[in-house]
């Protein structure tokens, strides 16, 4: 009943109750390419059933077929659900197999997933999201485009409060590295490139502090007039 759209809600809830009966069957159930229409749905029940159980079948069946399944659908299915559900276990998978997935979908999936998650990754973890995202700005699928740009925005955001405390703690050449560091990951970003401009013309190259400014279209070049006749 799963693959029928109109019968699939009143299953997928029945399937929920049964929780721990219905884990083994679910599982080989996915299994079965044969099912079709109907493995994405399996997938998603399969993760609420770990949600309700705790069974550890299900996060090491669905970590595997998130790196193997023949099928997109359930990968990013799987990827979906692990960022709805916050499903820790999953966070190693994303990072591996979601975010070097051949298929856009998967991969915008995971993107989503990873930044509900992203608070639960250690530094190392984040700096490889980040790498990630970063490279995937201009991906031609606008939602891989949409959620890669939001994950490196975000890290723009903090690299710049670091910054700006270092500015205040008269830190300047860390405060530089970290404003270049910003730019480095999102290299139109208005609020980075200002930073530093304005770093930069404070720190008495009034130049080059302009000439960024300008080249981000933060400054007005207003022509000076004429000289008023007499």
């Amino acid at each position: 009943d799963l693959g029928h759209p109109g019968r699939r809600e009143s299953a997928r809830q029945l399937l929920l109750l049964a929780k721990d009966r219905a884990v083994v069957p679910l599982l080989k159930a996915l299994a079965d390419i044969d099912y079709g229409p109907a493995r994405p749905e399996l997938a998603e029940v399969l993760v609420g059933l770990l949600v309700r159980t705790g069974d550890q079948r299900i996060a090491h069946d669905l970590s595997r077929r998130l790196g193997n399944d023949p099928d997109p659908m359930v990968r990013a299915r799987i990827a979906r659900a692990a960022g709805l559900h916050r499903r820790v276990e999953f966070l190693d998978p994303l990072l591996e197999a979601g975010l070097t997935d051949g298929d856009d979908e998967v991969v915008h999936q995971t993107l989503i997933a990873l930044g509900l998650l992203r608070s639960q990754l250690d530094n190392h973890q984040k700096e490889r999201l980040l790498t990630t995202a970063a490279s995937l700005v201009s991906r031609p699928h606008k939602g891989v485009r949409t959620e890669a740009r939001i994950l490196a925005e975000a890290r723009v955001a903090e690299l710049v409060d670091l910054g700006r405390s270092r500015v205040l703690s008269a830190e300047m050449a860390a405060a530089e590295s970290l404003y270049q560091a910003a730019i480095a990951i999102v290299p139109d970003n208005k609020y980075a490139n200002y930073r530093l401009a304005r770093l930069r013309y404070d720190r008495g190259d009034h130049e080059a502090g302009l000439a960024m400014m300008r080249t981000h279209g933060m400054l007005l070049d207003v022509p000076r007039a004429g000289t008023p006749p007499h």
